[in-house]
């Protein structure tokens, strides 16, 4: 009897043990239904409900349940069918009560707080209606689009695509976040690059990423190689492509990159040709010449070459004396000519610099000519003796003229013909005197020796002697 007594207290026991521990337990079902968020962030609610999700519990930390605790694994779950019920224990962790999340890739989650449920029961209590909801349009700003406006062909050319969450969207879906669960949810997006030349596609890019939740910018990085110099256009395009969103726009951009040479560009140079001028060594009065052609060019972007004026600016120095300076404008492949009379002698450096006329770039080289000249006064062994004779004379004359002939012609022939003249007469009176002289001698030589034969001989002589 007594071991029957005890059997059965035991199993009494065991009966209010059990009991305990169904009693212990506050039971709520949870139905997940879908949902719409529209344009201004309303929840339209459907009568449908979904299968599949997940529901993690955490303990609210606050009154407003906006900082949570740890999740709790014994009361987070999974579920393959359209509800979940979920068991409370008959004391609360804390006296704020549970914070629920239930998500699903597809669809943007959904989140209960200050949910206060405790207690033992063997009734399952229907809890609040839970909305899994898709976003019914939206786009992903373009918030950057950076590169170098202007880049060398042959080289690797960065691209730089910034994108984030609408403003209106992330607003939306954060608006349904409460509490931050530290779950990285995102947004699955599609970011195409494009380059084109005119309306061909040279290049088409296509990268799809998970957008995060947030309003920081996400960097997307392309790159490109242009072989040919041009204008060229670029463009990017986001989309949505998340099942989260029931309907997106797409977002693009479009700006112009300039392909330059790889090689110099951008700038102008001067140089000449056909050089030519009058011997360094001069004496005082004598005319130099300079003679030569200048040319420059500008190299653009592209590697094209322009012909383009000159300026041509000369320089005269004696020693460190500047003598002498004049700035011309010559057009390109012109012949540009100087002259110049030193009046002076000495060692004179005569300097050319051609330069482009039009500083269309700030690179701009120019090209210089320089020249030393060493003027010297005219050797006086050089100039003929007037009145040496009549064939000296005319050379002298015709020597004289043509220099004056230099500066002014009628007044030179007047000059000319005066001095022969001159000189002619001259020349006439100086054989006069000649014959004088012999008639005066001839007579004293007959007055000493007389008329004999001693006197005849000696005249014959003297006179043989003149006549050469």
């Amino acid at each position: 009897m007594e071991k029957k007594l005890k059997y059965i207290s035991l199993f009494l026991f065991i009966i209010l043990f059990s009991l305990t521990n169904v009693l212990a337990d506050l039971s709520v079902k949870y139905t997940i239904y879908e949902g719409e968020i529209d344009s201004s962030g309303n929840l339209i609610k459907k009568s449908n409900t979904l299968s599949g999700f997940n529901v993690n519990v955490y303990p609210c930390n606050n009154d407003a349940c906006t900082s949570i605790g740890s999740l709790i694994p014994s009361l987070s779950t999974s579920s393959l069918s359209d509800n979940v019920i979920i068991s409370y224990p008959h004391e609360m962790l804390t006296t704020y009560g549970y914070a629920l999340y239930f998500y699903n890739e597809d669809y943007i989650g959904f989140q209960l707080w200050n949910e206060k449920a405790w207690g033992t029961s063997t009734t399952i209590y229907e809890g609040q209606k839970i909305y899994l909801s898709k976003r019914v349009g939206g786009h992903i700003p373009i918030s950057g689009f950076e590169f170098n406006s202007q880049t060398p062909k042959n080289q690797n050319t960065n691209f730089n695509v910034k994108i984030n969450l609408s403003s209106s969207d992330y607003i939306l879906i954060s608006d349904k976040t409460h509490f931050d669960t530290g779950l990285i949810e995102k947004v699955k997006v599609n970011v195409t690059f494009n380059v084109l030349n005119g309306s061909s596609i040279l290049s088409k890019q296509e990268k799809t990423i998970e957008l995060p939740y947030g309003e920081s910018l996400t960097n997307i990085p392309f790159n490109y190689t242009f072989t040919e110099v041009g204008l060229y256009n670029v463009s990017v395009e986001t989309e949505i492509i998340d099942s989260k969103f029931k309907s997106t726009s797409i977002k693009d951009e479009i700006k112009e990159i300039k392909v330059v040479s790889d090689s110099k560009y951008n700038y102008s140079s001067s140089y000449i040709v056909n050089v030519d001028y009058s011997s360094l060594n001069q004496y005082i009065n004598d005319k130099i010449s300079v003679n030569f052609i200048p040319r420059s060019n500008y190299i653009d972007e592209f590697g094209n070459t322009y012909n383009k004026n000159n300026s041509v600016n000369v320089t005269i120095k004696n020693q460190t004396n500047l003598i002498y300076s004049n700035i011309s404008n010559v057009n390109y492949n012109n012949l540009f000519s100087f002259f110049y009379n030193f009046d002076k002698e000495g060692i004179y450096n005569v300097s050319f610099e051609i330069c482009p006329i039009e500083d269309i770039s700030s690179d701009k080289t120019c090209t210089s000519l320089n020249l030393t000249y060493n003027i010297t006064k005219k050797d006086s062994s050089r100039s003929v003796s007037k009145g040496s004779s009549s064939t000296n004379k005319q050379e002298s004359i015709i020597l004289y003229s043509s220099e004056e002939l230099i500066q002014d012609q009628s007044n030179t022939e007047m000059t000319t013909d005066n001095q022969f003249s001159s000189e002619t007469i001259s020349l006439n009176n100086q054989e006069q005197g000649e014959v004088d002289s012999q008639e005066v001698l001839f007579f004293t030589l007959i007055s000493v020796f007389g008329f004999g034969s001693i006197g005849i001989l000696t005249l014959i002589i003297v006179k043989f002697l003149l006549f050469i």
